[in-house]
């Protein structure tokens, strides 16, 4: 029969099991949101022809999942090191908050990338 060595567990997380809970499904959500911001911004920035514009609302948001799943996702064997991936995640909720003022939604922006900055923060406290 194998035992478990039961005193060395994880210590005791700074937040509640609720509020880390809560933080991490946030986080998630604000994941997805980055995507559809890319997307909308893509075809807003694609002013031009209705190719151009399906283009870069296609490109953009699957670009940056593809580099987030390799470099930042849970499950990824090649998922950077704290502090790196915390640095990593700003510059791209920093890029999609440019890109969306640059398409015109400078208040939708700003209030992602603050928003996904701080929640993405939450979770190295949890």
């Amino acid at each position: 029969m194998q035992t478990h060595d039961t005193t060395q567990l994880d210590p005791a997380p700074v937040l509640g099991h609720g509020a880390a809970a809560v933080i991490e499904s946030a986080s998630f959500l604000a994941e997805l949101a980055m995507l559809a911001l890319l997307g909308v911004t893509g075809a807003r920035l694609g002013a031009g022809t209705l190719g151009f514009q399906l283009a870069l609302a296609i490109l953009l948001p699957l670009s940056v999942a593809s580099a987030w799943s390799v470099w930042m996702a849970p499950r990824s064997s090649r998922r950077l090191a704290d502090p790196s991936r915390f640095w990593a995640q700003t510059a791209v909720f920093a890029a999609a908050a440019v890109l969306a003022g640059l398409a015109g939604m400078v208040t939708l922006g700003v209030a992602f990338g603050v928003t996904a900055t701080l929640l993405f923060a939450l979770t190295r406290v949890l």
